[in-house]
């Protein structure tokens, strides 16, 4: 179960970056616009699926302090998802910027994730 959901986030959370640089050039193009929509789309529905993955056993008390900070890493990539969806309403750029903040806090906490499982 926690390589799924390692795996999962692991693909959210390092292609943002790309995405945006792609968006980069012209963030008011409607081509680009529908690209990023559709980006974040696809990350939403593997959110879920990395969300119910992770709901679907019960966490073993020896992984406790890994799967607390895997369940915040889903929850401040949702969050940051969420924020990064404004961004085409009305091209606010603090959307993006909370957006892309939120995600690296959620890559800090994949990160203890991992380091609780390591040890």
């Amino acid at each position: 179960m926690y390589k799924l959901v390692n795996r999962i986030l692991c693909v959210l959370l390092n292609s943002l970056e790309e995405q945006i640089e792609q968006l980069a050039p012209d963030p008011f193009d409607d081509q680009l616009i529908d690209e990023f929509q559709e980006y974040l789309k696809v990350c939403c529905e593997d959110l879920k699926q990395a969300q119910n993955t992770f709901r679907s056993l019960p966490n073993p008390p020896s992984l406790a302090k890994a799967a607390a900070h895997l369940y915040y890493s889903l929850s401040q990539v949702g969050d940051g998802l969420e924020e990064l969806a404004y961004f085409p309403l009305n091209y606010d750029d603090r959307y993006l910027h909370t957006g892309q903040e939120m995600l690296r806090i959620a890559m800090r906490l994949h990160c203890e994730a991992q380091e609780s499982v390591n040890q």
